[in-house]
């Protein structure tokens, strides 16, 4: 941790630039400040104070203009910091709102989120209809913004790429709601899977789900999913799902 927050030097030759280094003249971003150890808040306390780093292994010091943020998701109260250190960064309590509180900001972060992750999972890009919108404002569940966009990213990675039209609220609705109600491990493993395994999982939980609704009825399911009942069972077959009850 040392190294890469004050980068590193051998017999006078940097071998490796630290935080420190790239923020220098700018600004430092501390996420959840208060998880900091006591012994790393003494030495951000001690540069921060004497305007001054010495990389590990330095004989020099550098000095240090930075100005510093920090953020935590606990109250004030809660916030566990040096005494020192706080006075230092003359803290500054500043509350952002829950997302339920801001719905306004709900549709052009829904823009921004699938262009960004459309261009990082190299998927099409897709729009949401209206009607998708006016049910996302809806959903009280979403609390902020870091549900919201792994709410996104669920439905951009599940829709398949050659399917051009917009995402409409029964997509939102049958694709995603249950990633937002349920904490599973399942759930959160499978955003790291390749977007075609990812579907398959899916796909398999989401059959093996309705195959006990409907007590492996597979005619009376395939009206109720919407898909051509020797479609679905192809699908079953492909993903080696026992028909046996």
């Amino acid at each position: 941790m040392d190294s890469d927050l004050f980068g590193y030097e051998e017999n006078q030759v940097v071998k490796s630039f630290g935080i420190l280094d790239e923020v220098n003249n700018g600004t430092l971003y501390l996420k959840n400040i208060d998880y900091l150890s006591k012994k790393l808040q003494g030495k951000i306390f001690r540069i921060l104070d004497e305007k001054k780093y010495y990389r590990i292994g330095a004989l020099n010091s550098n000095s240090l203009n930075i100005r510093v943020l920090g953020s935590s998701l606990k109250s004030k109260k809660k916030i566990t910091l040096r005494e020192d250190l706080i006075r230092l960064l003359n803290f500054t309590k500043i509350e952002i709102p829950n997302l339920q509180e801001r719905k306004e900001d709900i549709e052009e972060l829904v823009s921004i989120f699938s262009t960004k992750i459309s261009i990082e999972k190299g998927i099409k890009e897709k729009k949401f209809s209206s009607e998708a919108l006016s049910y996302l404002d809806s959903l009280n569940i979403l609390k902020n913004i870091s549900q919201l966009k792994k709410f996104i990213e669920w439905i951009l990675v599940m829709i398949d790429d050659n399917d051009i039209r917009e995402i409409s609220k029964n997509d939102l609705h049958n694709l995603g709601i249950n990633l937002l109600e349920s904490n599973s491990k399942n759930s959160s493993d499978s955003m790291n899977l390749k977007i075609k395994d990812a579907r398959d999982e899916f796909e398999k939980n989401y059959l093996m789900y309705n195959l006990e609704k409907f007590e492996y009825n597979v005619s009376k399911m395939s009206v109720e999913i919407g898909m051509e009942r020797t479609a679905l069972y192809r699908k079953l077959k492909l993903l080696k799902i026992n028909m046996e009850i």
